[in-house]
């Protein structure tokens, strides 16, 4: 039985090969012609993607702070800002809202270059994984920091190589990693961690002058990584976020764990001593920090995506170990290729009806919501928000239109502060008694009776509909009403 199911994946194995050499001799055009269809494919769905209010929330803190106030202050409240400082300049420049989901796009784009560049997997699996469902719209058309984790994790491996040589651009790439969220901080902490422990282990083998630059920039990252910790670090004031478990919620986040243990199962398949395996040590290393902070901190459905890229990153590794090796386990090689492929499919599935539901339907209602207020609500009214929803229609503005949001005054964005400048108390509402309310449902079921405050002196005007989208399925609903106060 053995000799009979060890000869069968021979078999296979022996024309995946033949069919890999004979592909790979034109694998330059295939990744080309991949990429582009990724482009093209991405730009069509982000072009009709209606951004929501996470996405509004960082385009407003790049175009009302200055850089001073985005270092200084805001990371105390809304973690690393690279983001922001990115988004700050097609502020500064004066380009639209829409400027922000070209920009994702672009990133996105360059992110699977950096893959190609690095991708060790077989043609065929090179040209799927671009499609899976975080590379190409989780963290492509929904325009947030994410995109940039792709880029700069995939530019990370590729500077890795050659990083005993050169270190200075692996430590700037781990630098630029570290800014880009909570998330992207531990990812960079973890792979500098792996950095030091391969150093250690080939220190005798350094030249003097490498040593020294070892030294130096590691020494420099090092202070950057306790800087960055320092702003990072909750204001008093901050309102810290509820601990969700989201990520443990629906078969995707199940897929995702089991993928982690196929990964390690294929790499044990291969009867090599775990801890000289770098595949599974990174896999451990880079893993473990983020299942802690998603799991007692805080997670939500889209940090998912972190975990799938760092099983595709130990997979990698993986491959690049024993990928070439010839006396590799048979059975080992092909159920890690049939595991990732399997993975993959599913993701590509996913990122299938997630674009097909954002060609067809509204992402959110924010932006119909912000074309309702212009044509509805004249500029002389007072109109509020009841929530951090609302602010998703701001971008749409050139000024915050809402009277109880900081006072009507800039900025427009919402401070996660006790202080949060929204005043949303009934007390508030009898005092200015504002023309129009705006409420930004966020559950299917949600009516009057659970909003913040008492609407009996208002009719609803015009319900826009949204929902976000999340693999297969609504996650939440994002539509907007519009209320206006009674005529008495």
């Amino acid at each position: 039985m053995r000799r009979t199911l060890l000869r069968f994946f021979a078999d296979i194995g022996s024309k995946l090969r033949r069919w890999n050499i004979s592909l790979n001799k034109h694998r330059a055009i295939f990744v080309l012609c991949a990429w582009l269809l990724y482009v093209l494919m991405v730009s069509i769905v982000a072009f009709y993607h209606e951004p929501w209010s996470d996405e509004a929330q960082a385009w407003l803190l790049a175009r009302d702070s200055s850089v001073r106030d985005l270092l200084l202050i805001r990371m105390h409240y809304e973690g690393p800002v690279l983001w922001h400082l990115v988004l700050k300049i097609l502020t500064s420049l004066h380009l639209g809202y829409g400027s922000m989901t070209v920009l994702s796009v672009i990133i996105a784009s360059m992110g699977i270059v950096a893959f190609f560049r690095w991708s060790p997997f077989p043609l065929l699996l090179t040209v799927l994984i671009p499609f899976t469902y975080f590379l190409f719209y989780q963290y492509a058309v929904i325009a947030r920091c994410y995109v940039l984790l792709p880029l700069l994790l995939f530019s990370v491996m590729i500077a890795k190589r050659d990083a005993f040589q050169k270190p200075a651009r692996f430590f700037l790439l781990l630098f630029l990693l570290m800014n880009v969220s909570i998330h992207g901080f531990l990812l960079s902490g973890s792979l500098f961690v792996l950095h030091l422990l391969l150093l250690a282990k080939n220190w005798s083998t350094l030249s003097q002058k490498n040593r020294r630059k070892h030294i130096a920039w590691g020494t420099v990252l090092s202070v950057l990584f306790l800087i960055v910790l320092r702003s990072l670090w909750p204001a008093s004031d901050f309102i810290a976020p509820e601990i969700s478990n989201n990520l443990l919620k629906g078969m995707g986040s199940i897929i995702v764990i089991l993928s982690s243990i196929f990964v390690l199962a294929s790499c044990i398949l291969a009867r090599k001593i775990i801890l000289k395996y770098s595949g599974v040590l990174f896999l451990i290393v880079l893993i473990f920090p983020q299942l802690l902070l998603m799991l007692l901190v805080y997670s939500n459905a889209w940090h998912e995506g972190i975990l799938w890229l760092i099983c595709l990153l130990a997979s990698g590794e993986h491959e690049q170990e024993y990928g070439n090796k010839s006396e590799r386990n048979i059975i080992a090689k092909q159920t890690f290729y049939l595991t990732v492929f399997l993975i993959s499919a599913v993701h590509i599935i996913w990122a299938v009806t997630a674009s097909v539901h954002d060609l067809y339907g509204p992402y959110s209602g924010a932006k119909d919501a912000a074309v309702f207020i212009k044509n509805n609500v004249a500029e002389d009214k007072t109109i509020v928000t009841v929530s951090y929803g609302g602010i998703g229609i701001l971008p749409y503005f050139e000024r915050n239109i809402f009277s109880n949001l900081h006072g009507g005054t800039p900025p427009s964005y919402f401070h996660w502060s006790v202080k949060s400048g929204m005043d949303i108390s009934d007390e508030w509402m009898l005092l200015h008694r504002p023309d129009f309310l705006l409420l930004n449902l966020k559950i299917p079921q949600q009516n009057s009776n659970l909003m913040p405050i008492d609407i009996e002196h208002y009719v609803p005007l015009k319900k826009i509909p949204g929902f976000l989208y999340w693999k297969m399925g609504i996650f939440e609903e994002d539509s907007y009403v519009v209320y206006e106060r009674k005529n008495e």
